[in-house]
């Protein structure tokens, strides 16, 4: 297989084409195929392809009637046989070792889309610059999203990335045919069902504006100036059924796009511009602001497509900043974060069948138990398990796992704080994933009397007096380490000698805040209950509601934002990625 298939689209553009070609074939990576679509020039351009290709076997001529460049860069995606597809106009050219780097950093990272920055030329003046400074992956599709855009723009564009060939043919990803804007729906498609995407530094692809680049939207628009109005029609509907939420960057981007259109049409269509302008005001404006209006139509006409175009925070066409995701429509996890999902999920059977061959009881906890009880499976932006042992048992189960565990790549191991290599919590994981693990807690119980809590608030009154001393008297004891002594360590020991086997509980460790909701009533806690997370049902608390309600309060309550990921997978290898993938698939 070809490392790269190069589309280019080719319409009328004998003055540029020259370059386009000598920067393709100059490429410092070699395997690649050159696919030139030939959309009907009129003027040399097809002559020039024959001429290059004569010389370079790289290159293949599809030529065609002219269909628009949406149909043509989807011609040659069918056409393609590279691993990765990249796009390039055929008016811009390239740095002969763009495709050479992104290449390697796409497959290094095993990245489905990488992306690069943009030069824009317009006579002979370097007028824009999106670059980027260093390397930076990107796994959900906020981050995706954040990742492609600046301070003024959201990236569309098709022609500065390349995206790994397979997920573009699986799901189907074309360019909108008929209409400007086609790249509009590819774009987010594309960010949305990557697995990955990495930015690439050191390298441009080279955007050339010229005099013509208003003619060429003409002649493919045909006069229809309603497609940019379909075109973000299409991107809110995909977005509201995905719950991407719409940047604000791309508020601005289509205000500007808007602003073009009207410029475009000015002259045929200027009675309809007036009349949509007079519609948009009255819709967006109070009642006030319509009746002000309409007392000074004639001078608000004039300037009402600059104010409503360039200026207004509001959308011409949807009010974007409103549209905020909807978080409790939030579907299941996808791609990268689901296989994750699915790896812990797998220890966490492993857990199960080893405590159940040992006799020891373990609980559902925290994210997890409110993942069971708000979706039955895990909370889709949480990538994590949490796990409650008593005691007794939670003392045994490193030992445990040795004996019992079906897979020997499985383990139990305490988690040690680097600071006083004191025992933390106890982690489930899994040797070619470590990065991975279910958390273990312990749980302890206590007699009913004050006397323990009194302590441990005792204990947290201690750790901030030392903070704000550590202020006061200068002395090189960092929060970290107090904490570390005495919240783990002195806790700990109090809970010990306090335990009770008939009393109510407590948990083991960090209770370094909100100490109150670590306390837990006998009869919230016993007797245990089975409950639905994914395919199966797993142990948990007698009373979850009454559970979640003393850690998290209004525990069905949705977050105001999306916490995804404890951990950052942006620089897994494919071997750890595949490893990742291969635990999950037994799950």
């Amino acid at each position: 297989m070809t490392k790269l298939s190069i589309i280019v689209p080719v319409y009328n553009v004998e003055k540029y084409l020259p370059k386009c070609l000598e920067s393709l074939i100059k490429q410092t990576l070699k395997d690649i195929e050159i696919i030139c679509v030939n959309d009907g020039s009129m003027d040399n351009s097809l002559a020039i392809l024959k001429e290059f290709a004569s010389k370079d076997s790289r290159i293949r001529i599809i030529d065609n009637q002219h269909q628009g460049v949406a149909k043509t860069r989807n011609t040659g995606i069918e056409q393609s046989t590279g691993e990765y597809i990249g796009f390039v106009d055929s008016d811009d050219y390239i740095d002969i070792d763009f495709f050479e780097k992104l290449y390697n950093s796409a497959t290094k990272s095993n990245s489905d889309i990488a992306i690069a920055s943009i030069l824009k030329h317009k006579n002979f003046f370097n007028i824009y610059n999106a670059k980027y400074t260093k390397e930076e992956t990107a796994i959900t599709i906020q981050d995706k999203i954040k990742l492609c855009e600046d301070k003024k723009h959201f990236f569309f564009y098709a022609w500065n990335k390349i995206y790994h060939s397979g997920f573009i043919k699986e799901n189907n990803i074309k360019f909108s045919e008929g209409q400007i804007y086609e790249d509009v729906m590819f774009a987010i498609k594309a960010l949305y069902y990557s697995n990955k995407i990495i930015s690439v530094y050191g390298t441009k692809y080279h955007y050339i504006e010229h005099k013509n680049s208003l003619t060429k939207y003409k002649d493919k628009t045909g006069g229809k100036e309603q497609d940019l109005v379909k075109a973000y029609s299409e991107l809110q509907e995909f977005c509201n059924s995905k719950n991407i939420e719409i940047p604000e960057r791309l508020n601005y981007y289509t205000k500007e796009n808007f602003g073009f259109i009207l410029n475009l049409y000015k002259g045929k269509y200027q009675s309809k511009i007036q009349l949509f302008n007079i519609f948009t005001i009255a819709t967006i404006s109070n009642y006030s602001e319509t009746r002000n209006l309409i007392t000074i139509l004639g001078f608000k006409i004039k300037i009402a497509k600059r104010e409503i175009a360039k200026e207004r925070q509001e959308n011409v066409f949807y009010q974007y900043k409103k549209d905020k995701i909807d978080i409790t429509k939030v579907p299941p996890a996808q791609g990268l974060l689901r296989d994750i999902q699915l790896a812990n999920l797998a220890l966490l059977k492993e857990l199960a069948y080893v405590c159940e061959k040992n006799n020891f009881k373990y609980i559902l906890d925290a994210g997890t138990l409110l993942g069971a009880m708000r979706h039955s499976r895990f909370i889709p932006w949480d990538d994590d398990i949490d796990i409650l042992m008593f005691r007794e048992d939670y003392e045994k189960i490193v030992s445990a796992f040795k004996n019992t565990t079906r897979n020997s790549d499985i383990y139990a191991e305490y988690h040690r704080d680097k600071d006083t290599n004191s025992q933390y919590f106890i982690k489930i994981k899994h040797k070619k994933c470590p990065f991975l693990g279910v958390d273990i807690f312990p749980l302890d119980s206590y007699g009913k009397h004050l006397s323990l809590k009194e302590q441990l608030i005792e204990t947290n009154k201690i750790c901030k007096i030392l903070k704000h001393l550590k202020k006061e008297i200068n002395q090189n004891i960092s929060n970290k380490e107090t904490k570390t002594i005495l919240t783990k360590t002195m806790k700990e020991k109090i809970l010990l000698s306090s335990a009770n086997e008939n009393g109510d509980f407590v948990y083991g460790v960090d209770f370094a805040h909100k100490l109150k909701n670590w306390f837990l009533d006998r009869d919230i806690v016993l007797p245990l209950r089975k409950i639905q997370f994914e395919d199966s049902k797993y142990t948990t608390v007698n009373k979850p509601k009454e559970f979640l309600k003393n850690i998290y309060g209004d525990y069905m309550k949705y977050p105001k934002k999306m916490k995804i990921l404890h951990y950052s997978y942006k620089n897994l290898t494919s071997e750890q990625l595949e490893a990742i993938k291969k635990l999950g698939e037994k799950v």
